[in-house]
Formats: structure tokens, C-alpha cells, sequence
């Protein structure tokens, strides 16, 4: 099949146009949308778009049928901020940011489902800090252990820590909160993955001038020293981990004058890689590893500043995924046996809608 180019600075950008076109699905109204494959299927949640912020759950059953919007929070509280993983028995996990504590201390929420998403836990805190808890991150182990990491004002009210707690019991209990992000300074877009010798990867942006990347692996109180990294002005980091290499992607801007990009490295070289290399404006991106191929994900203004649209790049290619007259937000990526989901939020004419992308291979 012939592919169709555009050049733009000397680099070849393919579009969908010279592609099998992916499968396109609206998933009905919601924002901040996460997605999460496993054993058990595909599985999202979001946040609901109505007044009762509320999170919900999804999942795809084996003959792409979706199931059902259930309600995980059910709160007294504002719920947002979902983010989840998928255990390797097909259990899920879900962590989000509450309010329900307190309107001036969120706190951040966990339930699990032992069935694949059928029947849910009650909600528990697990942060119960003082202040300000948000922007949570949740890792799976191969043993069933559970990594949280997030955002926290305790310390400071203006200069966020990485926070993080563990559990080796499938949450039913959480180990008391430690600071992660040390004495690096303001922080921000915490990741987190459990590479399969059980070690906790852990990447955050940090406050330096200029702002960069931090990160530092080990175990709930025995963690490395802490390597920062990247060049410009570094923001929105994310962190990925297969067959036991680490993978970085994050929003970076070189020079003032220039817009920012995406960046890839991985701890085999730590050699940044701009993927994204397009005229527009590229943030919010979105990594997962298919094999040892990372995929990234982002929002792009390059043919429409007005409309922006999710962008995907693999392999060295990169192309518009959603291409669509709304305004694309907030993507997530998942990645398994050869196939590629993308899930983000449209907003067109007033209402914000989920959008699924699902394609195998490029």
C-alpha cells in the first residue's frame, strides 16, 4: 500500500491517509480517560462529564463488546485524575484523586476488582495526608504488588513532593507515605512502572533552571540516588518499563523561539529523540512499549491550532491518529500482542465524548 508523505523540515510524516485506517469508536461522554490491557481484556476509566464527578469503569469483552459504565467512586467528594493497571491474573487496580476528606486536602482513593472488572472493592484512602494529594500513578509487580506514587503539598504548600505508598497484599493495606522526589525541589507529572525483578522505576519533572527530568528506581525505602536529565525546558514526563530496559518520553522546548516537542530516550543510551518534529504544538503525551517498540502518543496543533489532534509515533513514523474536526485532549496508550489502543477526550460543540482508536501494527 503506497503511503502518503508530508514534508516538513526534511522529515517524512506520514499521515493515515496511506494506512489501514484504525477502528474509530465513541465510548459516549466522559473526560480523562486511562487505558490499561491485560489478560482480562482492555479496561478504562474515566471521569464523568456531568456534575457528579464521579470515576467509572469499562471494559472490552473478547468480541469487542464494551460493558457497561460502572461506578467506582460514588463519592460525596469531586473524583478525577483516574489512572489504573492490570495485574497478571486479569485483577485491576484503580487509584484516583478525591476530595471526599476534604475540599482543601484531597486525598487519593483505591478499589480493586479480584474478577476482571466485574464486582468492585469499597473505595479506601490511602494517602490520608494533610494537604494537597493529586496526580496519582499506580504500578503492578509480577508478584501482585502495588506501587502508588503522586503529588503532595505536605511538606510545602507550594512545592510539591512525589509521594508514594506500597502494598503486598492486593490493598488491602497501604504502607504510610514516603517522599520520593527527595530534595530535588518543586515536582510535577510523576510515572511510575515495576520492571519484572520487582524493582520500582520512578520519573518526575522537576523545578531546576531549567526544569528537567528526575528519576530513580529501587524499593520502598531503598531507593537510588537520583539522575536527572534532558535538555530545554522539560515538562509532562512519562516512564514505561519492558524486558527490563526503561523507557522516558516528555514535552521538551530547546530554545524559546521554538515549539515544543516530544522527546524518547531509554536507559540503554539515554539519548534523546525528538519523535514528534512537527511545526505545531505537541504536549500531553502518552508511552507505552509493545515488545521492546515504544509507541508515544500526543495532542498536536499542526494542522489545526484551533482543532488539535492526537498524533502517534512508532517505529520512526509518526502520523495524525485522530484527525477530526473537535478539540482532541488527554490520550492514553495501551499496547499488547501486536495491537495498539488509543483512547482520548473530544470536546465538539459543548459535549466531551471518549474516543478509541484500535488498530494492529502500523
Amino acid at each position: 500500500m503506497a503511503l502518503c508523505r508530508n514534508l516538513w523540515l526534511g522529515l517524512a510524516v506520514l499521515t493515515t491517509t496511506g494506512l489501514a485506517r484504525p477502528i474509530l469508536l465513541d465510548l459516549g461522554a466522559g473526560k480523562q480517560p486511562a487505558l490499561a490491557a491485560g489478560s482480562s481484556g482492555l479496561h478504562l476509566v474515566y471521569e464523568s462529564s456531568d456534575q457528579n464527578n464521579d470515576i467509572y469503569y469499562r471494559s472490552q469483552a473478547p468480541d469487542a463488546t464494551w460493558s457497561q459504565p460502572i461506578n467506582l467512586s460514588h463519592s460525596v467528594g469531586v473524583s478525577s485524575q483516574p489512572a489504573l493497571s492490570v495485574e497478571g491474573d486479569g485483577s485491576v487496580d484503580v487509584v484516583w484523586t478525591d476530595t471526599s476528606s476534604g475540599n482543601d486536602h484531597p486525598d487519593i482513593y483505591f478499589c480493586r476488582s479480584s474478577d476482571g472488572g466485574k464486582t468492585w472493592s469499597e473505595p479506601v484512602d490511602i494517602s490520608h495526608t494533610p494537604r494537597l494529594s493529586h496526580s496519582p500513578r499506580l504500578a503492578v509487580a509480577r508478584d501482585g504488588g502495588l506501587q502508588a506514587v503522586w503529588l503532595d503539598t505536605s511538606r510545602q504548600r507550594g512545592a510539591p513532593d512525589v509521594m508514594g505508598a506500597f502494598s503486598q497484599n492486593h490493598g488491602l493495606s497501604w504502607s504510610k507515605p514516603e517522599i520520593i522526589s527527595g530534595a530535588s525541589g518543586a515536582s510535577s507529572s510523576p510515572s511510575v512502572s515495576v520492571s519484572s525483578d520487582g524493582q520500582v522505576h520512578c520519573c518526575w519533572n522537576t523545578a531546576a533552571d531549567p526544569p528537567r527530568l528526575a528519576y530513580r528506581h529501587g524499593q520502598p525505602g531503598a531507593w537510588s540516588n537520583i539522575r536527572q536529565f534532558g535538555q530545554g525546558l522539560c515538562s509532562q514526563s512519562q516512564l514505561a518499563v519492558a524486558r527490563d530496559k526503561v523507557y522516558f518520553s516528555w514535552i521538551a522546548r530547546l530554545q524559546p523561539n521554538q515549539s515544543p516537542n516530544v522527546y524518547l530516550c531509554d536507559s540503554r543510551d539515554w539519548k534523546a529523540r525528538n519523535v514528534s518534529q512537527t511545526p505545531g504544538t505537541s504536549n500531553d503525551p502518552s508511552l507505552a512499549v509493545n515488545g521492546s517498540l515504544p509507541v508515544v502518543c500526543w495532542i498536536d496543533t499542526s494542522l489545526d491550532a484551533r482543532h488539535p489532534d492526537v498524533w502517534m509515533a512508532q517505529d520512526g513514523r509518526s502520523f495524525d491518529l485522530s484527525h477530526s474536526p473537535g478539540i482532541s485532549r488527554k490520550p492514553s496508550v495501551a499496547v499488547q500482542s501486536g495491537h495498539t489502543w488509543v483512547v482520548w477526550e473530544e470536546l465538539d460543540r459543548g459535549t466531551c465524548h471518549l474516543k478509541l482508536s484500535q488498530r494492529k501494527g502500523l
